[in-house]
Order: C-alpha cells, then sequence, then structure tokens
C-alpha cells in the first residue's frame, strides 16, 4: 500500500481551509517548529486508530478543540496487485457462500448456469480494478452531536461509494439506522454482465469468462455498476459480508479462488479471522507503515516483561531495533538476509565501522495466568465457589537481543556509542530493512552532521528505487531537502486561522521562466534553502552585508538582553545582489514566508530598471521595480511622484522620502553603501567579506557602531520578535 494524498479540514492544526497534500514516492515535509509538521503523521495515526474506536478518534482532534466545525480527514492509498487482488478474492468468496446459503433468496441467481464463473471472474474483474485506489474518509458534521464515521470511499468518474466497517455499500456517508434494503452484490453483477454481452454466442462468453485483461478493460467500476440504485438513498445498500477461514474451507474447498485466497493471505501475512473486506482493509493500512520514532532506543520501544506470558516457549526479546535486525539475521529467506548485508555494507561505508547482533541471557519476570477458585471473603465460604483467573509473575531466563557495535575489533554496547552512530543504525534498518512500505522518517538530521546527512539523503533515494518504498520526511534541515525534489516538497507554517502548506514546484511555476531558473539554481545552495524553515528571511545583497547584519544583531541583542534573529528563526541570506531582490521578494511571498529586506543605497536610487505608472515606463531603481513591477494601480498611486527623466540616478534631495517609502515595506536602505556607513575603506570583491568582518568586530569591541546600525537592529527587532501564529 501507498500513499495517494491527504486532505484535512479542521483536524488538529489545519483549520477550516482545507488542506490537500499529493504525495509522492519522496516526500519532504519542511517548515519552523510548531507549524504543524508533526500533526501530518498524527493525522494518519488517526485513521489507523479509528479502525478500532470508529466514532472517536476525530472528535478528539478538532481543530482548536471546536466540536461544532465540520470536520474531514480523508487519505487516499493505493494498493497494490496482491492486495487488490486478495480484498477482491475474499469478497467473491463470502458472496458465493451468501448465494449458496440462502437457496430461497437466490434462486433467481443459481438458475443462471454460469453465475458463480460470472461472479469469480467478472464479478472480481470489478472489484479489482475499483479497489486499486479507495480512500479512507472520516468525516464529522456541524452539529455538535455528530459523530465521525470512518468508511471507505470509491470515487470515479464524479461517481462516489461508502463501505461503512460493516461491510454494507451505499451512496452516502451516514448511518442506514435499522431499517433498509441489502440488495445483491451477486445479482447486480450477473444482471450487467448479461446485458452488456447478451450478443455474444456461448462459446464466446465462455472464452471472454477466461480472459482476464479483456474482463478488466470491458468491466465496469463498481461506482457505475451501481449508479442510480444506491447514490442518495440511505436505505439501500449492499452488505459485504464477514466470513472466516473456516467459512472458505468449509463451503469453498472445491473451488480455485479458495486457493488463491490462501495463497494471497499468507504472502501479505493477514491474520487469519481479518480476511474479509474491513478487516484487510484494516490490516493493509497498518502493516504498510514504518514509523522510525517507534524504532528509536526509549522506554516505549522496549518489549517489557508484560508483553511476555508462560503461556508458550518464550521468544527472544529486546528493544525494537535489536529484533527487527535480529529477525533480519535469522531469516529464513535469502532476500530478508541480504537486507541484513547490505545495511551492514552501507554502515560501514558510512561510518567505517561494523555491527553485530548478540544474544545474551536476561531474567524477566513473566506474567502466567491460572484458574482458580475465588479465596472466601471475612465472613466465610460461599455457597458457590467462583472461578477466576489469577495472574501470578515468576522470574525467568530469558533470551535477549542486543547491539553491539565494532570498533578497533572491540564490541562496544550501542548504548554507550555515539548518538549520531545508532541514528545512522536506525535510518539505515528502516530504509533498507523494509520494502514496499510507507516509511515515517521525523527529523531524521539528529545527531548527524551536514555531510553525513547528505550521504544519508542519498541512501533514502535509492530505498525508493530499490525497496519500493515511499519516504515522508519531515526535517529541520536543508540538507535533507533538495531543488530537484521540489515535485513533493512542502512547507508548513502556522497562522491563527490553521496550519497553511506551500508546494515548493507549484511555488516555482507562478514565476517567469527566466526568474524560476534562477531561483531553481539557488535553492542549490543549503543557504537559500533555509527560507523554507525559517519564520522569516532577511534578505541583504551579498556576503559582506550577512556577516555585518549578523554580527551587529547578536550585540545588540546581547547588549539589550533582548532574542536575536537566530534565537527568533529568521536567517540572513545572502540573494547575490540587488537585481534578485525582486525574485525573492516573490518566492517569499509565494511560500508564506515573511520577509525584510535590508539593500545599500544604490538600490533606492541607481535608477536601472523599468516600470510602467499610468501605462507610461518610466525609469527606476531595484528596490522600487521589486515593488511594483507588477503592482496594483493603488501601490502605483505612491510612485506616482517619480520622474520620468532620463536621469541615472534619482536626486539626493529624495533620499530621505524613498527610504521611508521604502520602510512602508519592510526595505530597510542605508544611506551609503556599507563600507560608508562603517567607515571602511574600500577593497577588492574577493577581501570585502573579510574587511568587512574586520571592522565590524572593530566597532562592536569599541561599542562605537554608528547610529544607522542602531537603526537597522530597531527595524530587525520590529519584525522578527516571537509572535504567535498570525493570519
Amino acid at each position: 500500500m501507498k500513499l495517494r494524498y491527504i486532505k484535512l479540514r479542521n483536524v488538529l492544526s489545519f483549520g477550516d481551509k482545507e488542506v490537500n497534500l499529493d504525495f509522492d514516492s519522496f516526500n519532504i515535509i519542511a517548515g519552523p517548529n510548531d507549524a504543524g509538521k508533526t500533526n501530518l503523521f498524527r493525522a494518519l495515526s488517526i485513521i489507523e486508530k479509528s479502525f478500532e474506536s470508529q466514532n472517536s478518534q476525530l472528535a478528539e482532534n478538532l481543530f482548536q478543540g471546536d466540536i461544532n466545525r465540520p470536520s474531514h480527514l480523508e487519505v487516499g492509498i493505493e494498493l497494490d496487485e496482491p492486495e487488490a487482488d486478495l480484498l477482491s478474492s475474499a469478497i467473491v468468496c463470502s458472496e458465493i457462500i451468501r448465494v449458496q446459503g440462502q437457496p430461497g433468496q437466490t434462486k433467481e441467481i443459481q438458475e443462471d448456469k454460469r453465475w458463480k464463473s460470472i461472479l469469480i471472474n467478472y464479478g472480481k474483474a470489478i472489484l479489482y480494478k475499483s479497489f486499486r485506489n479507495p480512500s479512507l474518509v472520516l468525516h464529522k458534521g456541524e452539529s455538535r452531536v455528530s459523530q465521525a464515521r470512518i468508511a471507505v470511499l470509491l470515487s470515479e468518474n464524479g461517481d462516489s461509494l461508502y463501505i461503512d466497517p460493516a461491510g454494507y455499500v451505499s451512496g452516502t456517508n451516514r448511518d442506514p439506522g435499522r431499517s433498509f434494503q441489502v440488495n445483491s452484490f451477486a445479482k447486480e453483477v450477473i444482471d450487467d454482465f448479461n446485458n452488456r454481452f447478451r450478443e455474444l454466442s456461448d462459446s464466446q462468453i465462455d472464452l471472454l469468462l477466461q480472459d482476464t485483461e479483456a474482463l478488466l478493460q470491458k468491466s465496469p467500476f463498481l461506482t457505475t455498476l451501481l449508479k442510480g440504485k444506491l447514490s442518495g438513498a440511505t436505505n439501500a445498500v449492499i452488505a459485504f459480508q464477514r466470513f472466516n477461514l473456516w467459512d472458505y474451507n468449509s463451503y469453498l474447498s472445491e473451488e480455485p479462488i479458495l486457493n488463491q485466497l490462501l495463497l494471497l493471505r499468507e504472502i501479505k501475512a493477514i491474520k487469519e479471522d481479518q480476511v474479509y473486506f474491513w478487516g484487510l482493509i484494516s490490516q493493509f493500512y497498518k502493516r504498510s507503515f514504518v514509523k522510525v520514532k517507534e524504532l528509536r532506543l526509549s522506554d516505549s520501544a522496549i518489549m517489557h516483561s508484560s508483553n511476555i506470558t508462560d503461556t508458550k516457549e518464550p521468544d527472544v526479546v529486546g528493544t525494537d531495533l535489536s529484533i527487527t535486525l535480529f529477525k533480519l539475521m535469522t531469516a529464513s529467506n535469502r532476500k530478508d538476509r541480504n537486507k541484513y548485508n547490505l545495511i551492514r555494507e552501507n554502515f560501514h561505508n558510512l561510518t567505517g565501522l561494523d555491527f553485530q547482533i548478540s544474544i545474551r541471557g536476561k531474567e524477566m519476570e513473566v506474567t502466567s495466568d491460572e484458574l482458580g477458585v475465588m479465596p472466601p471473603d471475612a465472613n466465610g465460604r460461599p455457597e458457590f465457589f467462583p472461578l477466576v483467573y489469577k495472574h501470578q509473575k515468576t522470574k525467568r531466563k530469558l533470551n535477549e537481543a542486543f547491539v553491539q557495535i565494532i570498533k578497533a575489533n572491540y564490541p562496544i554496547s550501542i548504548e554507550e556509542t555515539a548518538s549520531g552512530i545508532h541514528e545512522i543504525l536506525l535510518l539505515l534498518t528502516a530504509i533498507i530493512g523494509e520494502s514496499e512500505k510507507v516509511v515515517l522518517l521525523d527529523e531524521p538530521e539528529l545527531h548527524l552532521h551536514p555531510q553525513m546527512q547528505k550521504r544519508i539523503l542519498d541512501v533514502i533515494s535509492q530505498s525508493k528505487n530499490k525497496e519500493k518504498n515511499q519516504i515522508l520526511l519531515i526535517t529541520h534541515s536543508p540538507y535533507f531537502t533538495s531543488a530537484e525534489d521540489s515535485n513533493a516538497t512542502w512547507r508548513f507554517s502556522a497562522h491563527a486561522d490553521g496550519t497553511k502548506v506551500h508546494n515548493l514546484a507549484k511555488v516555482l511555476s507562478n514565476l517567469e521562466n527566466q526568474d524560476k531558473e534562477k531561483i531553481s539554481l539557488s535553492l542549490s545552495n543549503p543557504d537559500i534553502r533555509a527560507i523554507l524553515f525559517s519564520q522569516g528571511v532577511i534578505l541583504v545583497e551579498g556576503p559582506s552585508d550577512k556577516l555585518v547584519v549578523e554580527q551587529v544583531d547578536k550585540f545588540v541583542s546581547t547588549k539589550q538582553k533582548e532574542a536575536n534573529i537566530d534565537e527568533s528563526e529568521w536567517p540572513v541570506l545572502n540573494i547575490g545582489g540587488k537585481n534578485s531582490l525582486s525574485n525573492y521578494l516573490i518566492l517569499s511571498k509565494l511560500l508564506g514566508v515573511n520577509s525584510l529586506a535590508i539593500v545599500d543605497y544604490d538600490a533606492l536610487m541607481h535608477r536601472e530598471d523599468k516600470i510602467k505608472v499610468n501605462y507610461k515606463e518610466i525609469k527606476t531603481s531595484a528596490v522600487f521595480y521589486a515593488l511594483f513591477h507588477d503592482a496594483q494601480e493603488n501601490d502605483l498611486a505612491k510612485v506616482n511622484f517619480l520622474d520620468d527623466s532620463d536621469a541615472e540616478w534619482y536626486n539626493n534631495s529624495k533620499l530621505e522620502t524613498l527610504r521611508k517609502l521604502a520602510l512602508e515595506y519592510k526595505i530597510f536602505v542605508f544611506s551609503k553603501d556599507l563600507e560608508g556607513v562603517m567607515g571602511a575603506s574600500a577593497t577588492n570583491k574577493r577581501k570585502k567579506p573579510l574587511k568587512a568582518l574586520e571592522r565590524i568586530l572593530e566597532l562592536i569591541d569599541k561599542d562605537n557602531l554608528p547610529s544607522e546600525f542602531i537603526e537597522m537592529s530597531n527595524f530587525l527587532h520590529k519584525y522578527t520578535m516571537k509572535q504567535e501564529a498570525t493570519a
């Protein structure tokens, strides 16, 4: 199973405006702290938990706890071929049992000599193609007492069907109540087949029923088959009845489809009591996720003695990580053993170390249940002797698997090694040790330096191809993102009305081609990719400006005992010159990132660009081009005073007026160039950053910052102080 999409409305941190994410094979979830990124994983877990508790999970996770809001959580999934085959086979088998078990009610069906063949071949084709891309839906209405109901949604060509946990198929996601009419799925299938192929001869029909590909092409989707027969009518349903393996073996022992069903169940490792529609959907979903957080070495990951019973021979116990590796190492099939060897190989390539799984004896408490007689109370024995189960705890020596890191030919327990070593083994176990799974990685950069993060990213990228895993990765690291993966890179940001989500590829597509190429190229720089993780960004023209702004802010913040821009998650970005200002302001806006800019005098006063004002093209500077080149009429009114002369520079008498105008748009402009403000001598471009750093540190050391730097610092502090989420 893989994920296709998720829709969220009024769930967790997601507000009234529906958020929709389309998943790819490799998905990157970025954004600042407390933006709602982890809530994406929590939403996936709500669906999982709702299989057991069908009415409570969504109600406990409403946006801002408002029970009066309509809420919607929808997860689109893609079943693989064996899953869709197993699901459709189980439904067909249950329908055969129902028809054969009710001869009086199904007489008309059984009068058709081909009924069983039609149901097994044509009916299965309908189900197979219909269940390749189902969705799981939790929906709550506006009413305070409205309960969220989980259902499977089938949607095709504008038609929809819902299947509830009882196996009832209807046209709405409402409880059918106690009085409803159950239509026969078998009858609908047989009637449709006979009507659709009524012109064929008997021999042609027999050949068609043996042609699986032809049936898949010519059969309708389930939504089409039942269109108009269930839609909008809560009292008419189709029932996918629940049977167990004993029923299948008893009624279908001579049917070839039973062998296929049993083989598929074994391949997908489905529990014996779950081979029915809802049980299978539940198992497919639950078993498809690999959650790295649960593999991490923690108390919650340890198999405690309370999980060990004395009713059978003891298994090997240990942490989730050690048990996973132990199972791969001792697997009966070569494929899993090869995975173990591949984990070791990659671990050695990344760290230069090896690891081994060892077994040691460990004494643990074992709980056993014994049937006994309840002891008499204080008044003597009762007239009867009730039997009860008594829980007894005894100590028993068990086998414990544990991981050792081999360093200089000496084994060291993994608990005693560096955190980064453990994190690398954890990640490799998750992304190589599993196949065809949805791997949820929450901050895989933990304890890893940037170079190692890039190498791990390569392994993750290979996993999606070799192991056919789907990756969902939450990160705060620019080294786990890249412009090449923009289609499935999402930026989350917190707002008063709920988490907002922006797709990087869609944002880039809104830029003009030339601008898009420049921005995409700049995103290859991890410093620029910090825009994806920030509360806001401070745009500066070059490396010298970046160094000076950071040093000044750090000094002033320390002196005034206030938070600096780093603590407020506002990085300073070197955009490579004033001519890039327009692109980065647009990019920030489209990504929902707040932005400030700090530029030199010439960016405001040098008229190198052109904009249109009142249908007339006039010369202007980089700052006003960035602000007004595609502005609305009410904004252009502010620059009507700009003259239409051919002068290369604005008159210096307008400097303060233009600076104030730029400040309205959160752009701070120095009255000179950077060197002029600092009183530094001019130097060549290569040495400029170093000279700028030396000069600003000299000024700081003397506590002699020019007033414009204090003004700049106040400007930054005004906008970058941490605040509650804004609309």
